[in-house]
């Protein structure tokens, strides 16, 4: 649905008030932004002689960033989905205590999906962030900048997604579920900020 906006639609979609697409969904837009740009610097090398060395690796890359672009823009429906499931347990019927337990049941049940929704999106930017390294390290010098920027994104992405994730964990009773997530998502929050620190200090 909104892989298929103009720009100008979807900017009018995030900003009304009807709370989809939100920040989850802008972030997954945010990754498909890192990763194609990274897959500009890619088109800008493989087509240069003197990185003729390097073209079959960062062809593959390339591949592999142009999968990824396409998932993070069907990423943005699915976050939507998982926060329109969570507002559809919130009309649940709550008139009898069978009826509160089923609620409550089901609300925990989207509340998780909610937040595994996000978690899944930021780990994959995560994981993204080691084909952008590999950009940045063997493509064309002339577009640097352009791969750094794509890191930029990549890692505003993580942290924006893990902040969607958070929010919902506040809520879920599961404590086993939370903390497994809360330990998983500090790691890469830490690592993504000292690796985006390493790109941005390379000279160029």
């Amino acid at each position: 649905m909104y892989k298929d906006m103009t720009l100008t639609e979807f900017l009018e979609a995030v900003s009304s008030e009807k709370a989809e697409p939100g920040g989850g969904g802008v972030a997954a837009f945010v990754a498909a932004l890192g990763a194609s740009l990274s897959r500009m610097v890619i088109n800008l090398t493989v087509s240069k002689k003197e990185y003729e060395d390097v073209k079959a690796e960062l062809n593959s890359i390339n591949e592999s960033l142009c999968d990824l672009s396409s998932q993070y823009l069907n990423d943005i429906t699915k976050d939507d989905m998982a926060f329109k499931d969570f507002l559809d347990c919130l009309s649940l019927p709550k008139s009898n205590e069978e009826e509160k337990a089923l609620r409550s049941e089901k609300m925990q049940s989207a509340l998780k999906n909610a937040a595994k929704v996000p978690f899944e999106l930021g780990k994959k930017a995560y994981d993204t962030m080691g084909f952008i390294e590999k950009v940045i390290e063997k493509g064309n010098k002339q577009v640097i900048t352009d791969g750094m920027i794509s890191a930029m994104l990549i890692r505003c992405a993580v942290l924006s997604a893990f902040l969607n994730v958070k929010i919902n964990l506040k809520s879920i009773k599961d404590k086993d579920f939370v903390n497994d997530l809360k330990e998983k998502i500090e790691y890469m929050e830490k690592d993504i900020i000292e690796r985006e620190k390493n790109i941005l200090n390379v000279n160029f």
